[in-house]
């Protein structure tokens, strides 16, 4: 993969984590989430089930832990 592509794949994983967090964690409204991020109702419903799908454990913790995860504690669960 080359270096442009590579930085744009990265750029779409920061974005749906912080949709994921934004959502789970910070309670905010899908509506409002469209809006901040230009998706439509069904690209972010999208964007939410893929990161659940392929970071199982990440999102796991939260759910659980809801305002109390920081970054290192999601880079101590994916170790």
């Amino acid at each position: 993969m080359n270096a442009k592509k590579y930085a744009q794949a990265q750029a779409l994983q920061l974005r749906d984590h912080e949709i994921y967090r934004l959502h789970v964690v910070e309670k905010e409204r899908v509506s409002d989430l469209m809006k901040k991020f230009g998706l439509s109702k069904s690209g972010l419903e999208k964007v939410l089930h893929l990161f659940e799908e392929r970071n199982p454990k990440e999102a796991a913790l939260m759910k659980q832990q809801k305002k109390d995860v920081t970054a290192e504690d999601t880079q101590e669960l994916l170790r």
